[in-house]
């Protein structure tokens, strides 16, 4: 078995349980994709399975990405609203622009040895 033929014969089956799972096409892209290349490690082992068998195996690993992915997505809502609810809000960007300019207009700062090398 190689990866075209894992391929060849199953990315259909994949697309779909994909998109049942995720209801998004770029998601199921990239969960088939994924569950191709995992496949990779596993290639004389879906040699010898059956072929409902190795749909099962190539579904179940989808899943398990699909969920992962879920999970990871998750976590990181969460510590990005932790995060936001934690952080003071921020000057107006004007205003940090503005700090920014009056830093960085002082031409003669590299000329007075406070630059590189000086």
């Amino acid at each position: 078995m190689t990866i075209a033929d894992l391929y060849t014969d199953y990315a259909p089956i994949l697309r779909r349980y994909a998109m049942r799972l995720s209801g998004n096409a770029d998601t199921m892209e990239d969960l088939v994709q994924d569950t191709i290349l995992r496949s990779m490690a596993h290639l004389e082992l879906l040699g010898i399975l059956n072929r409902p068998q190795c749909e099962a195996w190539l579904c179940r690993t989808l899943k398990n990405l699909f969920i992962d992915a879920q999970h990871k997505q998750r976590v990181q809502q969460e510590m990005l609203e932790k995060w936001c609810d934690a952080t003071p809000v921020a000057p107006c960007w004007d205003q940090s622009w503005m700090m920014i300019l009056e830093i960085l207009s002082a031409p003669d700062r590299l000329d007075r040895g406070q630059g590189f090398g000086g």
